[in-house]
């Protein structure tokens, strides 16, 4: 788990009341400071004035980001034991074969030296 924290980051809008009822609808006051954003704008439901305020921060996406960095390295990790792990398989051999042809040459060259030491 990631233990980095993400600094914390303000923004204070400041908006004159008597800007507010000057504005025309649609209008709007923006201030952004590091990775926090506000917006504050004028506009109309129901057939009422209202302000709307949206705030962000793009601390999340800072997060985001470092889960998808470790993400693609575990894979490429992964990617990599796989392959390793492969090549090990191939490399070993069988230990039934091994013993089957241990076996088996044996019984041929016991048969071939007694065959040899019987015909002096």
């Amino acid at each position: 788990m990631w233990t980095e924290k993400v600094a914390q980051e303000r923004v204070h809008l400041t908006i004159p009341l008597d800007s507010i009822g000057s504005m025309p609808s649609g209008a709007s006051f923006v201030k952004k400071q590091g990775r926090a954003n506000v917006k504050a704008s004028v506009g109309k439901e129901n057939g009422k004035d209202v302000i709307y305020i949206d705030a962000t921060c793009d601390s999340l996406q800072l997060l985001c980001l470092y889960y998808e960095d470790q993400t693609k390295k575990l894979a490429r990790q992964n990617a990599e034991l796989s392959n390793t792990i492969k090549t090990e398989k191939e490399q070993c051999s069988n230990p039934v074969k091994v013993a089957i042809l241990s076996f088996i040459v044996g019984l041929v060259s016991g048969i071939i030296i007694t065959i040899k030491t019987r015909k002096k």
